[in-house]
């Protein structure tokens, strides 16, 4: 199936009886949204909060359920961050400084009573500290037995990477612990092409009803293959061409009158991509390489972008046009051709200025040559810590993700730095990089969970599978939220609202049906004196008028008029209970026995006329 865009979407139900690993961080931010403000202020105070806690262990316990036993995934891995990189020390100042940048703004507005406004600036203020990961451990081991004394491989397990997690789900597809992996973050492309294992990775994933895209490194790494697969096969170079912003069919433009097509740039782009795929498959190694230092160059965590008007597009049609060029100098020989003008210089930290306030500047001339060679000294950097970033292996040792003693001509050098200190270390607390790691003694308490059961989301889908290529593709109806935190209540309230709409229409149509048949009563004028009394008729009203001396006509309407007002008096103050009581009368009336007695009233008014004329 096709969604909106010509974009192919896939589910997390292709990974059926599969092992997939999960970056944690991502969805304790997205649990995080909905106690932001809460949440801040305690981790601002250094303290726990019970209600936060609760909500992020429940957030991540139900997702991992409904990957269980909705989804069949055989078994789970949250892998979590562990320390910070040392490359990232001026990317974490910036951030840390804007946050406390929105968290003053958050806390002003709330002051001011602007409630909606704070919110989004306290979400912006939402941080990942490691009590959360603790919580969200001691939970997972209570409810799926991550003992010592079970024997069966529990099938959620939480991983702590040494430093990044994204280095660390890499990791775990290299040794063919798990399948696929879930997360947010593009960095995981970049270490999957350093490493030279391409692997799935599962983006926007669709709690509702499992929707998600598929991308993959299989149109760099195994460019051999890319011509056996079908033109819009997932995991090829298409999945790649669907995530770019600006791969769309090209625009007219207007020039002096005369219309003209100019190209998007996302045709380049793919140009840029196809020349990689072309050199990777001449040597192994080579496009990957061009690859991680095009990404490194437009700019990273570990080394923000210094080059003006140098964006993704054009990072990679630089490296491109210096393929020839020995990979150790390409950076140096490609800033020394940049445009001088271009360069700028990222305001320095050191002094303790606030890093929110910090910006970028222009190099002055004298300085643009130490700028040049700092600035690729600190794209080298970059480009090694995605090769030899610190990973846990499966006995739990700390090791790199290359081992940069194989024999490749491709890997990035280490050997011009003095030490790989700011890669990281390989002498990490054991407590906090063993994969089956004991939860350290706190506070934290327990988060205990309702026992309801959910509905399966993906029954309620109406769903055919169709063969493109070797995957399977899904068409579907848009599905209603099924795993929030709220679905079963709103469930519930939704059936009792409806069995009470229905009884009141039930009970309403009973009552008009009463009324009918008291009505009927009323108008069935028989010759008993009962009955006459009950529903006087019209004759009994110009009896009693006559000796008023009016005129007879309007004699007539006024006796009419009364009837008519006695007539919705009976009905307006009959009680529900009599309206129950049903005579057999008039339980005992049909349509047809009512027509004739409205046809003998009739009659009996035209008779009265005639003779009030006479």
């Amino acid at each position: 199936s096709k969604a909106k865009g010509n974009r192919p979407m896939h589910n997390i139900r292709q990974f059926r009886d599969k092992t997939i690993a999960i970056d944690a961080s991502s969805w304790l931010y997205k649990a995080a949204y909905a106690a932001s403000e809460r949440l801040v202020e305690a981790i601002e105070d250094n303290r726990i909060d019970p209600i936060c806690e609760r909500i992020l262990c429940r957030y991540m316990m139900k997702r991992c359920d409904e990957l269980l036993n909705h989804a069949s995934i055989r078994r789970i891995y949250l892998v979590f961050d562990g320390k910070r990189c040392p490359m990232k020390a001026v990317t974490n100042k910036e951030r840390e400084g804007k946050r406390q940048a929105n968290l003053q703004e958050a806390r002003r507005l709330k002051s001011l009573g602007m409630r909606t406004e704070s919110q989004e600036k306290y979400q912006k203020c939402v941080k990942v500290v490691s009590w959360m990961s603790d919580s969200v451990k001691k939970a997972v081991d209570e409810k799926w037995g991550n003992n010592s004394n079970s024997f069966a491989e529990p099938r959620v397990k939480c991983v702590f990477s040494p430093y990044e997690a994204d280095a660390q789900l890499a990791k775990l597809c290299i040794d063919g612990i798990v399948d696929a992996v879930v997360t947010e973050d593009s960095d995981l492309l970049v270490y999957s092409a350093a490493c030279g294992k391409s692997f799935p990775v599962i983006y926007k994933l669709d709690k509702n009803n499992g929707d998600c895209d598929i991308l993959s490194m299989d149109w760099l790494l195994n460019p051999s293959d890319n011509s056996t697969v079908a033109p819009r096969d997932p995991m090829g170079l298409p999945s790649m061409i669907r995530v770019l912003p600006w791969a769309k069919e090209d625009d007219e433009i207007e020039v002096k009158g005369k219309k003209s097509k100019k190209k998007k740039t996302g045709n380049s782009m793919l140009s840029h991509l196809q020349a990689l795929s072309t050199r990777e498959e001449r040597k192994k190694g080579s496009g990957a390489r061009m690859f991680v230092q095009a990404c490194v160059l437009s700019g990273c965590d570990y080394a923000p972008s210094q080059l003006h008007g140098v964006g993704i597009v054009n990072a990679f049609k630089q490296i491109k046009e210096n393929a020839h060029r020995l990979p150790e100098s390409r950076y140096l020989h490609l800033l020394k051709a940049f445009p001088k003008e271009k360069l700028l210089a990222l305001a320095d930290h050191s002094d303790g200025n606030d890093a929110s306030t910090c910006t970028t500047r222009k190099i002055k001339r004298e300085d643009i040559s130490a700028a040049v060679k700092k600035y690729e000294e600190l794209l080298a950097q970059s480009e090694c810590v995605f090769y030899y970033h610190r990973v846990l292996d499966k006995t739990g040792k700390v090791v790199s993700l290359v081992d940069n003693l194989e024999a490749n001509d491709f890997l990035p050098s280490t050997g011009r730095f003095d030490d790989e200190s700011f890669i990281g270390d390989f002498e990490i607390n054991a407590q906090t990089t063993n994969l089956s790691r004991a939860t350290k003694t706190t506070s934290i308490s327990s988060p205990t969970f309702s026992k309801h059961q959910i509905g399966n989301p993906y029954t309620k889908k109406s769903s055919t599978t169709k063969k493109s290529g070797s995957q399977p593709i899904l068409e579907h109806k848009t599905s209603t939220n099924m795993f929030s935190f709220y679905a079963q209540k709103d469930t519930q309230n939704s059936v009792k609202n409806h069995h009470l709409i229905t009884s009141r229409l039930q009970r309403s149509k009973v009552k008009k049906d009463k009324q009918k048949q008291i009505l009927g009563n009323i108008l069935s004028v028989d010759d008993s004196d009962e009955e006459l009394d009950e529903a006087p008729s019209l004759s009994h009203y110009q009896t009693r008028r006559n000796s008023s001396g009016k005129d007879q006509s309007e004699i007539n309407q006024n006796a009419t008029d009364e009837q008519n007002e006695d007539f919705k008096n009976v009905l307006d103050t009959s009680s529900d209970e009599e309206l129950d009581e049903v005579s057999p009368f008039s339980s005992s009336l049909t349509q047809n026995d009512l027509e004739t007695e409205g046809q003998r009233i009739i009659r009996q008014d035209e008779i009265i006329r005639c003779n009030s004329d006479k």
